[in-house]
């Protein structure tokens, strides 16, 4: 007589049933996950393959407009990657970016920032080089200080700024004082600005 116990595969195994999530840590364990049939792309292979191994799916809202930090530094027991996407399942086309064996995390973490509005949607998936096993996501949003004088919120300062304010002259387009004309107080506000942003 041989007993046989039943393999159980996570809930957001698959893109289609990812878990949502905001803000916080995440406790997962894809060791019993199935690898999904969407590969990533040859940047993202990092001289261990196109197929994430054992991965998971989470859809994330994001919490803030700023920068979104989805990590896995030092919770995992094995080599982690992350990939990160728009929306729509399938995610062909819609990588934001990849990550494997971040350089700043111990114990084989991944780690990935990329820009965020408040709301939008982004589907994480993390994955493993080989096997997988129990692991932690921490996802947080922070939002940069203001930088008025970045007229193309591009995070800094510079010519391209200039030339909007210029071309907005004497109306309101680029008017960072908040007085209701583009002049030369806010060309003051950006020549004090200049270079990157806080």
């Amino acid at each position: 007589y041989i007993s046989v116990g039943a393999v159980i595969v996570p809930p957001n195994d698959e893109c289609s049933a990812a878990t949502l999530v905001g803000s916080g840590t995440f406790a997962f364990n894809n060791a019993n996950a199935t690898n999904s049939a969407v590969n990533l792309p040859a940047s993202c292979d990092g001289g261990i393959g196109t197929t994430m191994q054992r991965d998971i799916w989470f859809a994330y809202d994001a919490t803030c407009t700023g920068d979104v930090t989805v990590t896995t530094c030092g919770t995992t027991a094995f080599n982690s990657r992350i990939a990160i996407y728009r929306i729509t399942c399938p995610t062909v086309g819609s990588l934001l970016g990849c990550n494997n064996d971040d350089p700043n995390c111990t114990g084989g973490g991944a780690s990935l920032t990329f820009s965020a509005f408040v709301d939008e949607r982004f589907l994480i998936r993390i994955g493993a080089n080989s096997t997988g096993g129990a692991g932690t996501l921490t996802i947080s949003c922070t939002t940069p200080l203001p930088c008025p004088a970045d007229l193309p919120e591009a995070r800094v300062v510079n010519s391209d700024d200039l030339g909007v304010l210029l071309t907005g002259w004497g109306t309101s387009i680029a008017d960072v004082t908040g007085d209701g004309t583009t002049n030369s107080d806010d060309l003051g506000v950006l020549l004090s600005a200049w270079g990157n942003c806080p």
